[in-house]
């Protein structure tokens, strides 16, 4: 996927509607099924057009198929859990506090557990702390589907699933930059079916204690940044619905990383097909370092506009200890101005972004002792 570098950002308001009705869940009696208790409310059981709020640290459960419809946005405090359908997790009225939202915002430390047996859409998801997802906590859900819509916010969202489950990705997320965990109790396919679907962080999966886990299955052409850290965790032959480690990633599309670890070991720059031992299907995972490292402000990150410092750390010289450096910025990524010339140890630099803008920068590196010949383009 392209990588953007979004400095300025102005955001005029003109008006703001009235704001919309809010109910909050601070109680937990009524067991699995408080979230149908009008008493655990300060403002009724979520029904019509209300917004919700599980305050932080508060479990809401409902585990009840007469579970009222509501219109609103869901919002998860830190470290507060919504729990969808325990003891009767075939009815679809278990999903509606998830399922009814238009919104949801998950905080540090908020999780969903979904224990439902049929087919969940969840809604836009909003990520302001880190935050989980757990689609199967028990065999009830055993072979089920859970789709997941649009993610944003600068934090990490972890998945834990289990029980042959299919979870697909199918939005686009340019905005989520926090980062993704695909953690796991038993075997499951993670679908990622959109450009950026991912994200804009580092992704990372992992199997459980008896080696089976999430197949990595990418479905269409760069769903993982090109910025990106790809790690696949555990031992050698774990790993994937197999347990094996044979399926652990399947690329049935090519994709782009800058670093891949496998089994704790950072894998050379290069092309990956299914000759790798953790890799099936036709496409290709390619390893493209980024250069210079560590890039800041990062790729798809928002700052105010002004002056924006950018910083990088050079790569090492190839004949003596020196480093010469071009620096290009603008807003056409095929017409850059170059802004710094042949600069000695040059590690950062102050570039005005007064308007808001996409922006775009590069650094080119001479590495051989003498700022000729041709640069390490960045």
């Amino acid at each position: 996927m392209k990588r953007t570098c979004l400095l300025g950002a102005l955001i005029l308001a003109f008006g703001l509607p009235a704001p919309a009705q809010t109910t909050t869940i601070t109680g937990t009696t009524g067991g699995n099924d408080s979230w149908n208790n009008a008493g655990n409310w300060d403002n009724g059981v979520p029904a019509g057009t209300i917004d919700v709020v599980v305050a932080s640290g508060v479990t809401a459960k409902t585990d009840n198929a007469l579970t009222p419809v509501y219109s609103g946005t869901l919002d998860l405090e830190a470290n507060a859990t919504l729990q969808l359908g325990w003891t009767s997790g075939n009815s679809p009225g278990d999903a509606i506090p998830l399922i009814s939202a238009s919104e949801a915002t998950l905080a540090s430390g908020s999780q969903i557990i979904m224990r439902n047996s049929f087919t969940v859409t969840l809604p836009p998801l909003v990520l302001t702390g880190n935050a989980t997802v757990n689609t199967s906590p028990s065999t009830s859900a055993h072979g089920t589907t859970r789709h997941f819509g649009s993610i944003s916010g600068p934090h990490q969202l972890t998945l834990k699933s289990n029980n042959k489950q299919n979870i697909w990705f199918n939005t686009s997320n340019p905005d989520w930059t926090g980062g993704f965990i695909a953690d796991s109790t038993a075997r499951y396919y993670l679908h990622a079916n959109a450009p950026g679907a991912l994200g804009t962080g580092d992704v990372t999966v992992i199997p459980s204690a008896g080696g089976q886990g999430a197949s990595l299955m990418i479905e269409v052409d760069d769903v993982i940044d090109d910025a990106a850290t790809l790690t696949l965790s555990g031992t050698a032959g774990q790993g994937g619905y197999s347990g094996n480690g044979s399926d652990y990633v399947i690329m049935n599309a090519d994709d782009t990383v800058a670093k891949l670890v496998v089994y704790g070991v950072e894998q050379p720059a290069g092309d990956y097909t299914n000759s790798e031992s953790w890799l099936q299907g036709p496409g290709t995972l390619s390893v493209v370092p980024v250069v210079p490292d560590n890039p800041s402000p990062a790729f798809g990150e928002i700052v105010p506009a002004g002056s924006v410092n950018l910083t990088w750390t050079n790569l090492p010289a190839n004949v003596g200890s020196d480093v010469w450096v071009d620096v290009f910025f603008g807003t056409t990524p095929g017409a850059l101005t170059q802004v710094a010339s042949s600069a000695l140890n040059l590690s950062s630099f102050a570039v005005s972004a007064t308007s808001a803008d996409v922006y775009y920068w590069r650094v080119d590196s001479y590495l051989e002792g003498a700022p000729t010949g041709s640069p390490v383009t960045g």
